[in-house]
């Protein structure tokens, strides 16, 4: 059985374990560097950047030095418009709802357990920092074609040191009148516990090309390229995670490699930064024991094998172990993932749905060239009409002062010379006639992003502008929008089923097999309990199978108009006895108050209890009862006992 001492550096083992991890990550990056260049693009296209061309670096240096302003091409950032405002249907669906993860109980788990677990992952959403990879995960198929996000337990050791005046003791009984010493105490306490997410880049992600990208989980591996700061590569040593560290920095400083050739991984244009210049006198601190302030470059390579076939135990079922690897092939890190799910810990969304292809398209990707088209004619008809103002002219040069006629300008006048004395203007000089060629450009820029808005769904409703053809009542406008979103509504529930849904679910998992606190969390929802908001929590408390509610991929779009829809269904109901005991008015009420946009509706609820008439008769037969009217009012006179049917009626 391999153990760590045997995969030191240079041993056999070692060898084994990473030639194989290599050969993996060599298949996946022969597949996945063919997609860089369009990603690299699809970059650019997003942040609407440009390189400047020649002819548009002269114009700058032109104005700069003499201050004319010329005109420059630019490039239309339409299809930047469209995938934000798909982004933007995709958010209000995803984590427009609350809580943003709804679960039901699979198995009749009660509802006291769901609401714990949607109370528990609600906390590690917002308390972690999780909402903001998840718009970022949102937002990468719209520019990669695909988005992953990965995730772990974390659990946060605050370490806070005071100073403290301690009064001496001497054999452990404190010395009187001495003076007290001052001392540095730390107290550890745990912080926050739970799931934290994480996003990988396209380029940093190498999944196991055999099987499809939406599919990944059914691979033999997933790994993403890591930097480690070397102050957390030494506290790893230190608790027994990471070893072979020396041997890894050792290379990597002296910008070697042992064997193989490097993976190929593209940066990407997001990632290339301009670094301020420095002097050639700067050099980096090193840290007291003289090694760079830096990372260490390599891979986490989640691996799923067989243990006993690999010797590293005894266990016969397919398990997932995690390798940490440096870019040199120094393997520094070998344990099994201890997953409850016994999946990879990452999760994928694409942008269309391609149940065969490795791969699927972005968004940026398809319109570009449609995009290419909308910067050519809007170019073309402002250069046409620069063109058209550059006033150019037929003169005859013996008749008139060509400094007057070259001066800069407006309000010139030009004089004649001696010789154009007496003469027609007209014969002097004479104006070509200038034809706009490109008047249509701008209708056909018009009917291009009417293409664009059909190819993708994302039609001027969604996007919040409202189409000529006179005033439209609210009804009109709802529909033609709940039209315009089925193709979002499509794509939405395809990534919840792709991506949310088990993300959901290892999450859970994982909660309830690392769980080890004992809390209280607020409850969420919008129909909280009438009574206490909190619940308590633990890992028995949120037991069992639980399965996420997927979205139905609509937005809600008017709640106004929905909460008109349901005062019309409380008022129908009221009027039918039969139907009305059937529910209960009072969350309905408060359902609907909250659709209105009231907030925090339960704090002015009464605390009473409603209990049904049987047994209140035998509560007021048996004394336990008091009628309402009958019952003492706080702080009011005793009145006299009176006879049966004398005195005021009650």
């Amino acid at each position: 059985m391999i153990k760590v001492e045997d995969l030191r550096f240079g041993s056999k083992a070692h060898r084994k374990i990473s030639e194989a991890v290599w050969a993996r990550l060599r298949l996946s990056e022969q597949t996945m560097s063919k997609r860089y260049a369009r990603w690299a693009e699809n970059e650019e296209l997003f942040s609407a950047y440009m390189p400047a061309r020649e002819v548009d670096e002269l114009r700058k240096q032109k104005k700069k030095s003499s201050g004319i302003v010329d005109y420059v091409t630019i490039e239309v950032p339409y299809i930047y418009a469209i995938a934000l405002t798909a982004h933007t249907y995709y958010t209000s669906v995803f984590l427009g709802r609350n809580p943003a993860f709804q679960f039901e109980g699979r198995h009749g788990e009660p509802e006291t357990k769901k609401l714990a677990v949607e109370a528990i992952i609600d906390y590690q959403m917002q308390v972690g920092a999780n909402l903001l990879p998840l718009y970022i995960w949102l937002l990468d198929p719209l520019k990669y074609g695909l988005g992953f996000v990965g995730h772990y337990w974390d659990e946060e050791r605050i370490a806070l040191t005071k100073k403290v005046d301690v009064q001496p003791t001497f054999g452990g009984v404190p010395i009187p009148f001495s003076t007290p010493k001052t001392e540095y105490v730390t107290e550890t306490t745990i912080g926050y516990a739970g799931n934290k997410l994480y996003n990988v880049r396209p380029q940093d992600a190498f999944p196991d090309p055999r099987v499809p990208m939406w599919n990944f989980q059914a691979g033999e591996f997933f790994a993403r390229y890591v930097e480690i700061p070397i102050a957390e590569l030494r506290n790893g040593e230190a608790n027994g995670k990471y070893f072979n560290v020396k041997a890894a920095l050792d290379v990597q400083k002296n910008g070697g490699s042992y064997a193989g050739m490097e993976i190929n991984r593209d940066e990407g244009s997001s990632r290339v930064t301009e670094l301020p210049e420095t002097n050639d006198e700067f050099t980096i601190p090193s840290t007291p024991d003289d090694q760079p302030i830096g990372v260490l470059k390599g891979y986490e390579f989640y691996w799923r094998i067989v243990p006993s076939q690999w010797g590293v135990s005894e266990s016969r079922e397919q398990e997932i172990w995690v390798v940490t690897q440096s870019k040199e092939r120094i393997v520094i890190g070998f344990e099994p993932l201890g997953d409850a799910s016994n999946r990879f810990p990452f999760d994928i969304i694409e942008h269309e749905p391609n149940g065969y292809a490795f791969s699927s398209r972005s968004m940026m990707e398809i319109g570009k060239p449609l995009n290419d088209i909308m910067s050519w004619l809007f170019n073309s008809h402002f250069y046409n009409v620069r063109a058209a103002l550059n006033n150019m002219f037929v003169v005859d040069p013996s008749l008139l002062h060509m400094t007057d006629l070259e001066r800069p300008g407006p309000g010139k006048m030009m004089r004649l010379t001696p010789a154009g004395y007496g003469r027609g203007v007209e014969t002097v000089i004479k104006q070509f006639p200038v034809a706009d060629v490109t008047r249509s450009n701008v209708q056909d820029i018009q009917g291009v992003s009417e293409l664009i808005q059909r190819i993708f769904g994302v039609t001027d409703n969604v996007m919040g502008l409202v189409n000529p053809g006179g005033r439209k009542t609210a009804t009109e406008v709802r529909t033609s929008t709940s039209l315009a979103a089925n193709r979002l509504k499509t794509q939405c529930e395809i990534m919840s089923a792709m991506g949310f849904s088990p993300m959901a679910q290892k999450l859970v998992q994982r909660t309830q097999s690392r769980l080890t606190i004992d809390r209280k969390y607020r409850i969420v929802g919008d129909l909280m309990n009438f009574g206490d908001p909190f619940i308590q929590a633990d890992a028995a408390s949120i037991a069992g199978f639980f399965d996420y509610v997927p979205v139905d991929g609509t937005m809600p779009i008017d709640r106004y108009a929905q909460a008109a829809l349901w005062q019309g269904i409380m008022t129908q109901a009221a009027q039918v006895p039969q139907i009305g005991m059937q529910y209960d008015f009072g969350k309905i009420f408060a359902w609907v108050a909250t659709l209105a946009g009231a907030k925090n509706i339960q704090q002015f609820r009464l605390n009473i209890q409603v209990s049904d008439a049987d047994k209140l008769m035998a509560g007021a037969q048996s004394g336990n009862v008091i009628p309402l009217r009958d019952a003492p009012v706080e702080g009011a006179t005793p009145q006299p006992a009176q006879h049966m049917g004398m005195g005021q009626p009650g």
